[in-house]
């Protein structure tokens, strides 16, 4: 799935406390990054005497830059991993959003969502047939199921009546 095309999808299907969740552990990891850098600036602005670098007023900011650098990765892996179990979790609703089924094999799934990202991204009529396959018939005959699903695939269907009515 690729992260960049599908996200702004995806938040439209995930529950309200989990969308919190998220936006909690980025609140921490954000806050945890300002600090940091601003722990820093405080470094850069602390008065320097010419014999010793390191005067009173810079070793508390200091410290703070350095306990800060030890708990960044954790703030980031909390994040990182929140993020990557709201795809984990959520993929299935977001398929049925499309239109979409999730086939059977790990491997079909890769390929159906490689599509639905390329698809996305191009915006090009043609790129949505290579989802045929992993369209649901019910909700293929069912107009306004999905805005995606029905921009994708209003070109074909407009061929389609075309060659229907001239078929020479």
């Amino acid at each position: 799935m690729d992260a960049g095309s599908l996200w702004p999808r995806l938040m439209h299907v995930v529950s309200d406390a989990t969308r919190e969740q998220l936006q909690e552990s980025r609140a921490k990891l954000d806050f945890h990054v300002n600090l940091f850098w601003l722990s820093l600036f405080a470094i850069a602005l602390s008065p320097q005497s010419s014999r010793n670098w390191v005067v009173l007023g810079a070793v508390p900011p200091l410290t703070l830059a350095m306990v800060l650098w030890l708990l960044l990765p954790a703030a980031a892996r909390a994040w990182g991993n929140s993020f990557a179990s709201v795809f984990d979790l959520y993929r299935a609703p977001l398929a049925g959003h499309f239109g979409l089924e999730l086939p059977p094999t790990l491997e079909d799934e890769r390929a159906m969502w490689t599509e639905v990202s390329r698809a996305i991204l191009f915006r090009r009529p043609f790129t949505a047939d290579y989802l045929d396959r992993f369209r649901t018939t019910r909700k293929r005959a069912e107009p306004g199921y999905g805005k995606l699903a029905d921009a994708l695939y209003i070109k074909k269907r407009d061929e389609e009546a075309a060659a229907q009515e001239n078929p020479g």
